[in-house]
């Protein structure tokens, strides 16, 4: 069976071509983490051009700091199997990377890695979070504005408002 990389290198052009037509960051990187390719979309969100990226391995992205804080790559070659993160980019936006490794008879080939940006899911999720708050305040105002309006009796006392 012909390995993954080996095809990556004999259509690279071609692979490339269908990677930026995806919308989402991906990466492909040797069974070691070296960067073989990187998709259109991701550049965008990092700050390295394309050839400042293929051949750099992601530990050393990760010491020089344009990953931050950890890598799933990295993550999915220390266990071989598909791993998750949540990235800070350094300009404020938060993606999901995911990768996942490649076997070819046994042995682990390639890593891929997706990135989502996440940031206005987030930004959606802490906006649900203030508004359920505020629901469950006038909620609890109602409840109480009820238990003073109730009697002993459990009658209610009504207020008629002249105008």
């Amino acid at each position: 069976m012909m390995k993954y990389s080996e095809f990556l290198h004999e259509h690279y052009s071609d692979v490339m071509y269908f990677l930026n037509c995806i919308k989402t960051g991906v990466w492909i990187t040797d069974s070691n983490g070296k960067v073989l390719m990187v998709n259109d979309e991701s550049i965008k969100t990092g700050g390295l051009k394309r050839e400042d990226l293929i051949g750099r391995t992601t530990k050393e992205l990760l010491e020089i700091g344009y990953i931050l804080d950890e890598s799933s790559v990295l993550k999915a070659i220390a266990s071989g199997e598909e791993e998750s993160i949540i990235q800070d980019t350094g300009e404020g936006s938060r993606l999901v990377a995911t990768s996942v490794p490649l076997f070819v008879d046994g042995e682990r080939d390639l890593v891929i890695c997706t990135e989502m940006d996440i940031t206005e899911v987030m930004k959606l999720k802490n906006l649900l979070a203030k508004e359920k708050n505020e629901i469950e305040k006038y909620k609890n105002e109602i409840m109480f504005i009820k238990s003073q309006l109730h009697t002993e009796d459990d009658e209610m006392i009504s207020y008629n408002i002249d105008m």
